[in-house]
């Protein structure tokens, strides 16, 4: 698989996380980083399976286009066990979005937004 070029930050915050992960010593967290919905399910997938980030928008557009009608009621039972999950500063404003004010966004309406891996764990 092909992918494209990176930019120079994002390289370089690449290599942070994979220090990271090395200093870390953990054999479950994962490098990668996952690209997905912001909703309970995925949310949780990505905590769960030890992802270190995710793909998202930044916070201010991810708030403009983030609604509750794109966190569909069967993955409201993910909430409660989601809410208590420990997450990075860098994250807590998007797990906050997405548990307290139960607000999600879909790929499909994440498309001409640039994305960028925000540490999750």
């Amino acid at each position: 698989m092909s992918y494209p070029p990176l930019n120079a930050r994002a390289l370089r915050y690449l290599q942070q996380l994979q220090q990271r992960l090395i200093a870390s010593g953990s054999e479950r967290v994962k490098t990668s980083i996952k690209a997905v919905h912001v909703d309970a399910k995925d949310v949780s997938i990505a905590l769960n399976e030890g992802y270190c980030a995710m793909l998202l928008p930044d916070l201010s557009t991810l708030q403009q286009h983030a609604s509750p009608a794109m966190l569909p009621d069967k993955q409201l039972k993910f909430v409660p066990a989601l809410a208590t999950k420990a997450v990075e500063p860098v994250f807590q404003p998007y797990h906050k979005l997405l548990c307290q004010q139960l607000k999600g966004l879909r790929q499909q309406n994440m498309q001409g937004v640039v994305l960028k891996p925000i540490s999750i764990r």
